[in-house]
């Protein structure tokens, strides 16, 4: 019902801008995702309490930039088994709320 509501909110002239900025969000929210994965293993490894990996600079000239395989193989299989797993897009939505809403908690419980 909320899906429907949302899709009727834009007049016909302004769907696809509307769904074209969405799908552009939606990347930089999955390069975020990545990006941030990849620091946080790196920055594991240069403490040493992970193990081993790969990594690989991509650009030489901008420091930081890594690529790690087997991370990014990893964040894949999950993604999948997630899909997978929920198989419906409405299980997803709901697994995603309450995840949010576990993170919303969680937050508020930590500034108390």
């Amino acid at each position: 019902m909320y899906f429907r509501f949302f899709l009727f909110i834009f007049v016909d002239v302004l769907f696809w801008p509307v769904f074209v900025l969405s799908a552009l969000a939606v990347i930089v929210a999955s390069q975020a995702v990545i990006a941030s994965t990849f620091s946080v293993v790196q920055q594991c490894h240069a403490f040493e309490c992970f193990p081993r990996v790969k990594a690989i600079h991509s650009r030489r000239w901008i420091p930081g930039q890594t690529y790690i395989p087997e991370i990014n193989w990893i964040l894949m299989i999950i993604s999948l088994a997630v899909t997978v797993g929920l198989g419906d897009k409405n299980r997803i939505g709901y697994a995603y709320g309450k995840w949010v809403n576990w993170r919303i908690v969680l937050l508020v419980k930590s500034q108390y």
